[in-house]
């Protein structure tokens, strides 16, 4: 992982779980498996502050000869809906940074900063257990390619070369502890 990102990961975590202490942590904490473009296969956490969410997620996609690593920090909004298990309204906005690095092993290395913009729903399936669906635009806000070797024209890369392009996901998020309807 890139030095730059781990230190960036480290502080956001620090941050995040500095900022939860006094407010009952273990409630706010739900953790998320999620697959979907740009984050591929990925883990985190998300905060929960009434119907607001603050989420971390960091990922990789398992292809041979390159390493492939992703990090994103969103902001979601419940805005609309009933849930028969939880406060949480179900439909979201969302709104997050990524960062992704695809390095070719031996060929190149290309970074990437996205603005992702999403809108989804969560299907609540207990107090504990959802799954989100959501879809978005992508935009590029930054690009560098390192060179190491010039390539070989046979090997596969990755299609982020456009401005925008679509963003989606699907999550299953875990609630530590159950979210009632008492809030």
């Amino acid at each position: 992982m890139n030095r730059a990102v781990r230190k960036l990961a480290l502080t956001v975590l620090v941050i995040t779980v500095w900022s939860s202490v006094p407010v009952r942590s273990q409630e706010m904490i739900d953790l998320t498996a999620s697959l979907g473009a740009p984050e591929f296969l990925s883990a985190g956490f998300r905060l929960n502050m009434k119907q607001v969410q603050l989420g971390f997620n960091a990922g990789t996609l398992p292809v041979t000869g390159g390493k492939i690593f992703t990090a994103s920090l969103n902001l979601y909004f419940h805005f609309a809906g009933n849930s028969k298990y939880t406060y949480l309204k179900p439909w979201y906005a969302m709104a997050g940074i990524n960062w992704l690095t695809d390095e070719e092993v031996g060929f190149n290395l290309d970074k990437y900063l996205f603005l992702n913009l999403r809108a989804g729903r969560e299907l609540n399936l207990s107090p504990r257990a959802a799954l989100g669906l959501d879809g978005g635009l992508l935009f590029k806000l930054y690009y560098d390619r390192v060179e190491y070797t010039p390539p070989s024209p046979w090997f596969p890369s990755l299609p982020m070369d456009a401005s925008v392009q679509p963003s989606l996901a699907i999550t299953f998020i875990y609630r530590i502890i159950p979210r009632s309807k008492q809030i």
